[in-house]
């Protein structure tokens, strides 16, 4: 289930393989390689498999189909028709084939197994191979079947026959085992019996005619196919009995009737889309820039912006565009227009509940209609100079449209929006330029605080926006991205009643948050007692991401709320745990998760459900819009009665009902009866109708105090002062303050079992030393984090700040703990025993373990307002020993770098101000006391003595290094004296032998 509607928020095993097989087929088909051919084959021995000639993926066929061996690509089929997702690209019709097979046309799901274990059979896959050229049917080929299909194949055929009965081309198929023929030549008439394979021949079964029509003989003729003609034949009610008509069909080949149908040509004229929006434009202003967009040096300029008020509603988006004038400044030209995008059920528009509407999406629709308008609309070849305040979309279209590949596709967001903007990329290319201009400098201050003044084109921007919001207040039309120019790149859609959705987001997050979706709207239509009598009432898409459950815990204590499962009395009793199923706070019905949330009349409890309904009620009037208008005022404060009506107690003490509700409420259900009627009604009968109607379709309280939104609640936000803005606060404060008082409820029970309890749990209780709800902070939000520790005393609501643990007691006087003790007692021996006792016991002695030591977290002492120390546990780490520093400290602060009065660090040279460390003990100047900087804490007492035993080594490799360099030094220094030695040597013996040229040198021959 999804995670913030009452679920984890995980997906199945199953659901996660087949999601990233889905992803790498579609990566597959959108890129170029191999694999895209590999898996086309795929798509058409699939197609071929199922009968049908549409794409496999588009259309249902596993209902109808056997499982077949070694095709991977039909599992993940049945995953997709089971989710109902779809995959197709956005330009092909698939209501638009040239070539129908039978199981396109006979798609009712009672006779379509038999049908096509039929056409299996007898091996024909086109209608074209049942039917005559005039369009009557082959009836013996339906000899085999029962009356019940035969009756659906010819009704599901008829409107077929109907529409392609004037075309040109022939729409009979060829000849086949069983039909019925006449030779040219010989003029012999008789049953196919045999084709022989390869020689596009055939063995004919000479047919005799007698009195009472066509008996078949033991002669056998064999004929080429092409000197063969079909014949019509009408069956008897004897079996051998046949009537061979004189009309003769003609057959001009005897191929396939794949090749021998000459195909219609596809004609795909280039549809100008209309244009996005409500568009202004003066007449001489728009003949004037169309007769200058045939210079391609022309240049003209854009300015776009968008805006969104709620993410799960709609927003807007408007564009203008401006010239240069002499003095280079941005003018408006006078042609501008607006638009609106809707993804909410209000409107009866279909969407899917996880589609979502940011400013990224309407930014780029604004300069996605821009572009239309100038290349359909006026022609213009010349360039444009655009300009937006999202370096978004300035990104995208410069960086990711540019280095497009099938992985970055599958994640990037609003597919319908850029594949669009990638289509027109490829008719402007370089004459299109995207240029960012800062946003809402109007409302920004330079770094004096005063106000900024806007550049012109900064101006322009202004104007920009400006337009885009008044669009929420104009009646136009809403955009529909059906009509927009895509490329072929292969999507995924899904089914909503019978129309295909496309899936615009992260494809892997969206497809498992659908499926979310799915397992939670069944779970709310198995148990309309917890969620409604009628589930198709909620607003899914308000309930997504308006709670703050964020950890696994929280999301299991919504999961115990929502389904009631939490562990109450009558789950205790039933397994054994409790003595009685009574309720531990009011004594008096059986407890169960119902009763403990709105029947219980404990006095705490009752006044927690009236404060929960004051809390909402001043909440909601926060957030409504103030106004003069006195019928609007009235409105308003008829929303704040609903809310303390549906969330109050009645006279009994328990949460008030729908029954008593009507009770209470004649003119709400007086308002409904008049809408029933259709009479007229004014806007506070409208008004007080729509409460009538939560009344009759929830039919029960527990929706309502667990958070569920419903479409009317939604339609009583919106008329009753919440702006589209503040309405997703609006539900987000409803929902946490509903979630807070029921936990609250729950930590009153808990403390009621606490206090009845002889031994303590060691888990600590709360006390109370704040007033939480009265009065109310309208600037806080709630969550579960602050409703944690609420408790209600003396007839108001306190928030527990302060922890104080009992100490737990040992059990005493009771029958566990005596025969514990014996059996310990009787068990109990020394680690070293001497011989004798030993030997005469035979038990085996205890083995001696050495204790493991607790690790224990320093404490650290601090006063509070009253005098009184407290010991508490310290935030970081303090190490318990370390060699003391001895010598000189400094003589400034490490943190303030001042004098004064200081508190020297035992393990460090740091100084700190006693004000200048929070974490400094009250008590630090007495002797006793052993201070350590904040820097000590933090460096665990490992870190430091690792630094001290790897400085030496770091020191040793360093003299080692020198040395190293010194000997190599020394060593060159000795090669090159040495070297110049000889030289000296040789250099002298030369002069020697020129002087005296009877001496020889040694080792040579004169």
């Amino acid at each position: 289930m999804h995670g913030t509607i009452g679920g984890l928020g995980e997906t199945k095993i199953d659901d996660l393989i087949n999601i990233n097989k889905l992803i790498i087929l579609i990566q597959c088909l959108n890129g170029k390689g191999k694999m895209r051919i590999i898996l086309q084959g795929a798509l058409e021995r699939l197609a071929d498999y199922a009968r049908i000639s549409t794409c496999p993926l588009t259309t249902r066929c596993t209902h109808y189909t056997s499982r077949p061996k070694n095709m991977w690509l039909y599992e993940v089929k049945v995953w997709m028709e089971k989710h109902n997702f779809t995959l197709a690209k956005p330009n092909d019709d698939i209501n638009h084939k040239q070539k129908h097979k039978i199981m396109d046309i006979c798609t009712r799901k009672k006779e379509g197994k038999d049908i096509w274990e039929w056409t299996n059979n007898i091996h024909i896959k086109y209608i074209t191979d049942i039917i005559h050229e005039d369009g009557s049917i082959r009836t013996q080929l339906l000899e085999t079947l029962n009356e019940d299909i035969k009756s659906s194949i010819k009704g599901q055929l008829a409107d077929w026959i109907q529409t392609n009965k004037h075309s040109k081309w022939p729409q009979h198929g060829k000849i086949r085992v069983g039909s019925y023929i006449q030779h040219k030549t010989t003029r012999h008439k008789g049953l196919v019996t045999q084709i022989l394979t390869g020689k596009r021949k055939l063995q004919l079964q000479i047919y005799h005619k007698k009195r009472n029509g066509w008996h078949p003989t033991q002669r056998y003729q064999t004929c080429r196919i092409k000197s063969c003609t079909e014949l019509k034949c009408t069956p008897s009610n004897s079996t051998p009995q046949i009537h061979l008509n004189d009309i003769i069909l003609t057959q001009n080949s005897d191929t396939d009737s794949e090749t021998d149908q000459p195909q219609e040509e596809e004609q795909h004229t280039t549809k100008t889309p209309p244009f996005m929006g409500q568009i202004t434009a003066a007449p001489d202003m728009l003949q004037e820039l169309t007769n200058l967009g045939f210079d391609e040096n022309a240049v003209v300029e854009g300015v776009s912006d968008g805006s969104v008020k709620d993410i799960s509603y709609r927003g807007t988006w408007a564009w203008a565009l401006l010239y240069r004038d002499h003095r280079n400044l941005p003018q408006l030209w006078g042609i501008e227009a607006i638009g609106k995008d809707n993804v909410s059920k209000i409107e009866q528009t279909k969407c899917l509940d996880t589609s979502e509407i940011h400013s990224y999406r309407m930014e780029a629709l604004g300069i996605l209609a821009g572009l239309m308008f100038l290349r359909y609309a006026i022609e213009w070849k010349g360039k444009v100079i655009w300009h937006t305040d999202s370096q978004a979309v300035i990104d995208t279209y410069n960086g990711k449209l540019n280095h497009l590949t099938p992985g970055k596709w599958a994640v990037q967001r609003d597919k319908d929006i850029f594949d669009a903007m990638l289509y027109q990329k490829t008719w402007w290319k370089d004459r299109f330029q995207l240029e960012k201009v800062e946003s809402h400098v109007d409302k920004k201050k330079d770094e004096y605080g005063n106000k900024r003044i806007p550049t012109p084109i900064e101006h322009m921007n202004i104007y920009a926006d400006w337009l885009a919001e008044s669009a929420y207040h104009q009646k136009i039309p809403i955009f529909n991205p059906r009509l927009l120019q895509r490329t072929d790149k292969w999507t995924i859609y899904k089914m909503v009643q019978g129309q295909q959705i496309e899936l615009t987001d992260n494809w892997r997050k969206q497809i498992k948050e659908e499926i979310q979706m799915e397992i939670t709207k069944e779970a709310a239509r198995n148990a309309p007692d917890l969620w409604g009598y009628s589930s198709d009432e909620i607003e899914w898409r308000q309930l997504r991401k308006t709670i703050d459950v964020q950890t696994y815990r929280d999301k299991v204590q919504l999961i115990k709320i929502v389904h009631h499962r939490r562990t109450t009395n009558d789950y205790l009793h039933k397994f054994g745990f409790t003595t009685s199923p009574k309720c531990p706070v009011c004594r008096k019905e059986t407890e169960t998760n119902m009763h403990h949330l709105l029947y219980c009349e404990d006095k705490q409890l009752h006044d927690l459900r009236n404060l929960t309904g004051q809390k909402l009620a001043k909440k909601i009037g926060t957030l409504q819009r103030h106004t003069t208008c006195k019928r609007t005022n009235k409105i308003q404060q008829k929303l704040r009665e609903i809310i303390k009506q549906f969330y109050t107690n009645s006279t009994e003490g328990e949460a008030i009902g729908m029954r008593d509700i009507q009770d209470q409420n004649k003119d709400w259900m007086e308002a409904w009866e008049k809408g029933a009627e259709n009479q007229p009604r004014n806007a506070m009968e409208e008004f007080l109708s729509r409460a009538a109607e939560i009344v009759y379709k929830t039919h029960t309280t527990t929706p309502m105090w667990a958070g569920i939104i419903t479409k009317a609640w939604m339609w009583l936000l919106r008329k009753g002062g919440i702006s589209e803005s503040d309405t997703r606060e609006a539900i987000t404060a409803t929902r946490n303050t509903l979630l807070a008082s029921t936990l609250a409820a729950w930590d009153i029970r808990r403390t009621h079992i606490e206090t009845e309890e002889q031994t303590t749990t060691t888990k600590p209780l709360r006390t109370t030393t704040k007033n939480f709800l009265i009065p109310p902070d309208p600037h806080r939000q709630i969550s579960i984090i602050d409703m944690e520790g609420i408790q209600v005393q003396d007839n108001y609501i306190v928030e527990g700040e302060q922890w104080t643990a009992i100490k737990k007691r040992k059990a005493t006087n009771t029958a566990t703990s005596e025969h514990i003790a014996q059996r310990i007692a009787a068990t109990r021996y020394l680690a070293q025993q001497e011989i004798i006792p030993f030997l005469s016991n035979p038990t085996q002695p205890i083995r001696k373990t050495k204790p493991q030591r607790k690790k224990r977290k320093p404490k650290r002492k601090y006063l509070t307002a009253a005098q009184t120390t407290l010991i508490t546990w310290r935030k970081t780490p303090t190490p318990t020993a370390d060699t003391p520093y001895t010598e000189e400290h400094e003589d400034t602060c490490a943190e303030c770098e001042r004098g004064g009065t200081l508190i020297e660090c035992a393990h460090c040279p740091l100084c700190y101000h006693k004000e200048c460390d929070p974490d400094m003990p009250h008590n630090v100047q007495q002797p006793h006391v052993i201070y350590i900087c904040p820097h000590c804490t933090l460096t665990p007492i490992q870190e430091r003595k690792r630094q001290k035993t790897v400085k030496k080594p770091k020191q040793f490799a360093k003299w080692m290094q020198a040395m190293h360099d010194r000997k190599k030094k020394n060593a060159t220094n000795e090669t090159i004296n040495r070297k110049r030695k000889t030289e000296q040597n040789i250099m002298e013996l030369e002069e020697l032998e020129i002087e005296n040229p009877k001496k020889a040198r040694p080792g040579t021959d004169i």
